[in-house]
């Protein structure tokens, strides 16, 4: 210790309580990961004996096995509070279920889902094979081969059938569990209030669809590429077009306005302006069936 230059900054305090030599050790994982260091150290200057140098094999063994236990105890400990915080925060339904269609555990949000209780999940009444409607068993086989080929299975859409008797549509992603007799982890997520908003949409994309193509009204809907996205049927009636004639192409390139270069170029020239957030009215020359041109 008073020679060894690693010892420069440290000496005077070993020294100072008789310390003379040291011998350190690194200890490693089965990863051979240092996981810290043994050391001897003794009142005279000079190396282990081989007594020593066995003790402190020993003693780093020992060692490497206690830190690595203590670690995967704390890792085990701290994985099991961050997955029962995910079970009690009720922000998405959580289910721990086997293969074969048992529920073992879930937590509140997902038993008021389905409307069970909790006394109905610990009596077993709570199953996932039986709540799945027949038309979803096909989707069922194809989850459970996925996880037993590859441990997880991409997010599905199905549905499950309610304590009452009515459908609730949900989005579910499974993994199966280390170390499991076919014990998988379910997060369930309820597509009800998506699966409403989507039809009111849709209705309501239905209804104008309907009131545009009763009007005498020229009404397009194009992408930043110019391409013709939707159009309503006024204008494809009255060129004697159909969607498909139109759906995808440039529209200065469509019927309507092909008929002049003058007339691209200001359609042009007003989609540019568009795209920047401009409102462009004006006045078009366009094409209607056996080459009529009229101004909109």
């Amino acid at each position: 210790i008073a020679t060894d230059p690693l010892w420069t900054e440290y000496k005077e305090v070993a020294l100072l309580h008789g310390l003379r030599a040291c011998w350190s050790t690194p200890i490693f994982d089965a990863q051979q990961k240092v996981l810290g260091t043994f050391a001897i150290y003794y009142r005279e200057p000079g190396r282990p004996t081989a007594l020593h140098a066995r003790c402190i094999e020993l003693a780093t063994d020992l060692a490497a096995i206690a830190i690595s236990r203590q670690r995967a105890e704390f890792a085990l400990r701290l994985s099991e509070s961050r997955y029962r915080r995910l079970i009690e925060s009720n922000i998405i339904g959580v289910m721990i279920a086997n293969t074969d269609g048992r529920i073992t555990e879930a937590n509140d949000h997902f038993l008021a889902m389905v409307g069970y209780t909790r006394e109905d999940l610990q009596v077993g009444r709570v199953r996932w094979d039986t709540m799945t409607p027949t038309e979803w068993h096909d989707v069922d086989a194809h989850i459970i081969a996925q996880l037993q080929a590859s441990g997880t299975c991409p997010a599905v859409e199905k549905e499950y059938l309610r304590k009452d008797g009515t459908r609730v549509p949900i989005h579910a992603s499974v993994a199966l569990l280390d170390g499991t007799s076919g014990d998988v982890i379910c997060l369930i997520e309820d597509l009800t209030a998506r699966k409403q908003t989507e039809a009111l949409v849709q209705g309501s994309e239905q209804r104008l669809r309907s009131i545009l193509d009763t009007m005498f009204v020229f009404v397009g809907l194009m992408n930043l590429d110019e391409q013709i996205v939707e159009v309503n049927q006024a204008p494809l009636v009255a060129a004697g077009l159909t969607r498909a004639d139109v759906l995808g192409r440039p529209v200065g390139e469509s019927y309507w306005f092909s008929h002049s270069p003058a007339v691209q170029a200001q359609v042009r020239q007003a989609m540019t302006r568009a795209a920047l957030g401009e409102v462009a009215r004006e006045d078009y020359c366009i094409r209607l069936a056996a080459d009529r041109l009229i101004t909109i």
